[in-house]
């Protein structure tokens, strides 16, 4: 792997199977699709550096990511904020992994 953030399949797939057996998220949203444009409206912002994910809670009270930009000293750029993800629901067949 060249990048230092990488993992394995075998190494998400452990994460998310702790995650999906955890008392609290049994019958739980398992994750978040983001679509290409969302990711290039935050990372294109001028000083733009990377992008934060926050959990937060829908309308719903379904689990859900909350993105913003930040810069080379980590200050949050606030002009644009991501919400509105589509969720992956439990028991998905629409990922390499076993939800």
């Amino acid at each position: 792997m060249s990048n230092p953030n990488e993992i394995t399949i075998a190494q998400g797939q452990e994460m998310i199977d702790r995650f999906k057996n955890s008392a609290t998220c049994v019958n739980q949203i398992r994750g978040a699709k983001i679509e290409k444009s969302t990711l290039d409206a935050l990372l294109n912002l001028p000083n733009c550096s990377g992008i934060s994910a926050y959990y937060g809670l829908n309308d719903l009270n379904q689990l859900t990511l909350i993105l913003i930009a930040f810069d080379s000293l980590n200050n949050e750029i606030s002009q644009v904020i991501m919400d509105r993800a589509q969720t992956i629901p439990p028991n998905s067949n629409s990922s390499p992994f076993v939800l």
